[in-house]
């Protein structure tokens, strides 16, 4: 049998075998939805279709299945293997959370992260220094990642070949992003490294306990803000986090800090390394270059419902307290004091909400029923109601009802589903019993805030029983009917 020689190749005349994006563009090229090549050599590629978008957005939202298939991948990585501190893991959680739809957002759009979407990652990039972690093993941990998730959309598109070509004019983003990610954190982990950002931590830390204790001059906490970049001069926003109750140890709990983090900056439109982030036993205080309106603390509001829902899946429950807008160090103080006692009061009057804002409860902190002239005024104003037991209990309920509804008899008939000629007739009971004349308006104004502060001493009774419930057991019934029903 012959065998043909093989013949030998000329390199003069043989071409160098084109690079791997070349040959693969070039298969590309016979695509009809092309355009020529931009400027810069990138293919303007057509925006995505509706099923890739719905590709993308279901695993998107399977973001948690996603994270811990990362985890596990991350542990094998030979830097992390040791690594036991599961304060740490959670963290790496966290992060990993924040980067999927980021990926998934600059594939499907074919553009690259924005300095905003790239401030998490350098973030946690110079915290890696501090714990340990070599870059390497960080570099390989967003690698591993990324190539998960580039497997997840590929095994979505298996079998639907107009998705698998709108996939594949996306391949040279995907590794685009890994670039610009591994880019951004290697610059920041060097950086950190190098010192230029070495004890920020640990100096924001001791500087915040200075302010809060108020025993250091101003001057020397202003200049020792500005060294690490904490700029006072501005209006703030001080936020605070914490386990909701006293019955959490202290001992073990991980606060989710980078969700809380982010989710202020993106309600208050600014990069999560503008937020100032100062960890403490037990809480977590964010200071944000921004103030919180109403309706920001609303959607602030929304977004950790979702953000701390799984945290209280686990078993801690984290409230968070918003100031009022503050300004220089001073401002800081006051505004930590807002945010604490803002959780204090919300845990008390609306136990059911994650994010409690001072500036709607002020007025529950000016008129504190702890206070003694506030249980003078309750006494004063609601005193021969609350002597009546089960009777005087319905008068009071009665009494709010009307408040609430504006005066109007046929509404607080209604909030109470009784008839108007029953309330009409209660109404009656309470002038003579008390002297009220609803219509003066100073009379008035003293019972609305006798309600108010009757409301909140039942609630603040409420509270301490059910962190203390064998101080309570001896509560008589008589002082429990005299208390009126939740507003």
């Amino acid at each position: 049998m012959l065998v043909k020689k093989p013949t030998q190749l000329d390199s003069r005349k043989t071409p160098a075998p084109r690079p791997i994006r070349d040959r693969l563009l070039s298969k590309l090229m016979d695509a009809p939805a092309l355009e020529p090549p931009a400027p810069d050599g990138s293919l303007n590629i057509p925006a995505p279709s509706k099923e890739l978008l719905a590709l993308m957005m279901e695993l998107e939202a399977e973001a948690d299945r996603l994270v811990e298939e990362m985890v596990r991948m991350i542990r094998d990585i030979p830097e992390y293997r040791k690594l036991k501190d599961e304060g740490m893991w959670s963290e790496i959680r966290q992060i990993l959370r924040v980067n999927v739809p980021v990926f998934y957002n600059v594939v499907a759009e074919c553009r690259q992260a924005s300095p905003e979407e790239l401030s998490a990652a350098r973030y946690f990039a110079r915290r890696r220094v501090h714990q340990g972690i070599p870059l390497r093993g960080h570099l390989t941990a967003y690698r591993n990642g990324m190539w998960l998730l580039w497997g997840e959309l590929v095994k979505r598109v298996m079998n639907r070949p107009a998705l698998q070509r709108e996939l594949l004019l996306r391949a040279a983003w995907a590794f685009r992003h890994l670039d610009t990610i591994s880019g951004a954190v290697t610059e920041a982990y060097y950086a950190e490294q190098e010192g230029r950002i070495r004890h920020r931590d640990r100096a924001l830390r001791d500087l915040f306990d200075e302010i809060v204790a108020g025993a250091a001059p101003t001057e020397e906490l202003r200049a020792r803000a500005a060294a690490v970049d904490l700029h006072l001069d501005r209006d703030l926003t001080i936020a605070v986090a914490a386990p909701a109750g006293p019955k959490t140890p202290a001992k073990g709990v991980v606060l989710p800090s980078v969700a809380v983090s982010v989710a202020l900056a993106e309600v208050l439109g600014i990069a999560v390394d503008q937020v100032v982030m100062v960890e403490r036993s037990r809480e977590l205080i964010l200071i944000a270059p921004a103030t919180m309106g109403g309706e920001r603390v609303r959607t602030f509001r929304a977004k950790m419902s979702e953000v701390l829902a799984p945290t209280a899946s686990a078993g801690l429950r984290v409230s968070v307290g918003l100031s009022g807008t503050v300004a220089d160090v001073d401002g800081v103080r006051q505004g930590y004091k807002e945010a604490k006692r803002a959780i204090e009061i919300g845990h008390v009057l609306v136990e059911a909400e994650l994010v409690h804002s001072y500036d709607d409860l002020v007025l529950h902190d000016v008129i504190d029923s702890g206070a003694r002239p506030g249980q003078r005024l309750i006494g004063a104003s609601l005193g021969p109601l609350l002597a009546l037991g089960e009777t005087g209990r319905r008068l009071v309920e009665t009494l709010d009802a009307y408040f609430r509804a504006g005066a109007n008899l046929k509404v607080a008939a209604g909030i109470l589903d009784i008839h108007p000629n029953t309330l009409a007739y209660r109404m009656r009971q309470i002038h003579r019993l008390t002297g009220l004349d609803s219509n003066d308006p100073e009379q008035r104004l003293r019972v609305e805030i006798a309600l108010r502060l009757l409301a909140m001493q039942r609630r603040h009774e409420e509270a301490a029983k059910a962190d203390h419930p064998s101080s309570h057991a001896a509560a008589s019934a008589a002082r429990k009917a005299a208390r009126p029903s939740e507003a």
